[in-house]
């Protein structure tokens, strides 16, 4: 029996010692299988592995930028738990696998979700007000209502994995510029861009797939079709598409007062001005156009506040509509000697008159004035100066100055005192319209003509004329604002 004993407890060693074995060689095993570098990739990060499939947890620290990468060896990102974002203050880029909760989106498929929203409408107040970019590298679906209200973000990129976007999926994402969305996706629903006011969709097909939605572009947002990435370019000042070796600018980025469009750029003509691709640009006061241009989309300059003249060449066959809305400074210089056949019928919209058959070397410019010269007479059109104290000749290189014409300083704040010289004989209506700072006017007895409301919304003006009276073609209106007058006046008295 002692023995026997002796054998069982030998044997109960040796047992222990192949379990031990074994379970030491099956944990060196599950080591060699992990990637040495895993957790390095996903330091940053709290996450929990089932066999390959992670599930990032949440965050360590406040970071200006999140990469949640490609993992090697079969290693996938599979879920991103709700709120494991949550609480971000500085973060403006993140580049993330899939959007909502899982890889085959089949829950929570809301952006906000990661960051703690309980559904898509509260996608707004849960998502970090300082990010702009988003990335995303994976995943087929971008879910309905996805990016719904994400009013700060600027840009989204959308990988070739993906083959559907729901109804709504950009719903309201104000200031989204560009989007590509690539041959892959082959669904696209309802309204999916509506709301996207400020956006430019550039799409790798030639047309729209048959199962994407009739309504997907609700909003008629351009759309630029076969496009690739490599076409969706920019420079200093300009994004831009490359189409059958042409460009057109997309969008204006830059901060300039006065602007030349360039005839080419990177060697490839420039052939249009896209819709919307100066819009709220108030920076601008003047834009050249260069000869190359054929094509001026809708709503192409609208919103231009300060553009205060722009010369268009009979080169150009198309203007959109309403492609100067909103641009009451604006005076307009065209070559063609009447509006053309490819011109829509509303083109301009603004307040500003319009030059007919004006040649490039017609449009002249003398101390900030631009004139013409017509009949031998020259007609000032438009004031681009910022002078304080303004003397406007009686001629120029020995041709009288004998019209002002309307609005031709039209709110020009920085004027306070204007004589005007003793050839001029008439002065349109609305001429002088809202120069807030504008406190003296001397008027020459040789201004026999005047047009109504001359010096409109002048509210510190003072008229000093040198007549007694009012001449009779001046319009029991010309004085609307009912501003003080100085008859008989002299620069002596």
């Amino acid at each position: 029996m002692l023995i026997n004993n002796k054998y069982k407890n030998a044997y109960k060693i040796i047992v222990i010692l192949i379990l031990f074995c074994m379970a030491t060689l099956l944990a060196s095993c599950n080591s060699e299988q992990q990637p040495e570098n895993l957790n390095k990739l996903l330091s940053e990060f709290e996450y929990t592995i089932n066999k390959k499939d992670i599930t990032i947890d949440g965050i360590k620290g406040n970071p200006v930028s999140i990469v949640m990468p490609d993992l090697p060896d079969g290693y996938k990102i599979k879920i991103i738990s709700k709120g494991a974002l949550a609480g971000l203050s500085n973060l403006t880029t993140i580049t993330i696998p899939f959007v909502g909760e899982t890889l085959d989106g089949t829950r929570n498929q809301h952006f906000g979700y990661i960051f703690g929203a309980d559904t898509f409408a509260d996608n707004n107040s849960y998502i970090p007000n300082s990010l702009r970019t988003v990335i995303i590298t994976g995943g087929n679906i971008i879910g309905g209502a996805a990016f719904y209200g994400c009013s700060g973000l600027v840009s989204i990129t959308i990988p070739q994995s993906t083959t559907s976007i729901g109804s709504g999926a950009f719903n309201n994402c104000s200031n989204l510029k560009n989007i590509y969305i690539p041959q892959s996706v082959t669904s696209i629903g309802e309204w999916a861009f509506i709301g996207c006011s400020n956006l430019r969709i550039y799409c790798q097909v030639a047309e729209r797939p048959n199962d994407w939605d009739a309504f997907w572009n609700y909003s008629n947002i351009q759309v630029f079709w076969k496009a690739t990435i490599e076409n969706i370019r920019g420079n200093n000042e300009f994004e831009y598409s490359t189409t059958n070796n042409e460009i057109t600018i997309t969008r204006y980025i830059g901060n300039a007062t006065e602007l030349n469009i360039p005839n080419e750029i990177n060697g490839i003509i420039v052939t249009s001005i896209g819709k919307g691709a100066f819009y709220n640009c108030h920076s601008l006061s003047s834009v050249t156009i260069p000869d190359s241009i054929t094509n001026i989309d809708s709503l192409a300059f609208s919103n231009c506040i300060s553009l205060a003249y722009i010369y268009l060449h009979s080169g150009i066959k198309s203007i959109g509509f309403s492609a100067f809305l909103d641009c009451n400074l604006l005076v307009i210089y065209c070559q063609a000697a009447t509006q053309p056949i490819g011109w829509d019928s509303s083109w301009c919209s603004a307040m500003g008159p319009i030059y007919w058959n004006i040649s490039k070397e017609d449009l002249k410019e003398h101390n900030g004035m631009q004139y013409l010269i017509i009949n031998n007479d020259i007609n000032i059109t438009r004031y681009i100066g910022n002078a304080i104290e303004l003397n406007i000749p009686s001629e120029i290189d020995g041709i009288e100055i004998t019209k002002i014409n309307s609005y031709a300083f039209y709110k020009c704040d920085s004027l306070n005192n204007v004589i005007i010289g003793n050839h001029v004989i008439r002065i349109d209506g609305y001429t002088f319209v809202e120069c807030s700072n504008l406190t003296s006017v001397t008027i020459p007895k040789s201004v026999t003509n005047m047009g109504d409301s001359a010096f409109y919304y002048c509210h510190n003006l003072s008229i000093y004329c040198h007549v007694e009276s009012k001449p009779s073609g001046w319009p029991p209106f010309w004085n609307f604002s009912d501003r003080p007058v100085i008859w008989n006046y002299s620069p002596s008295s």
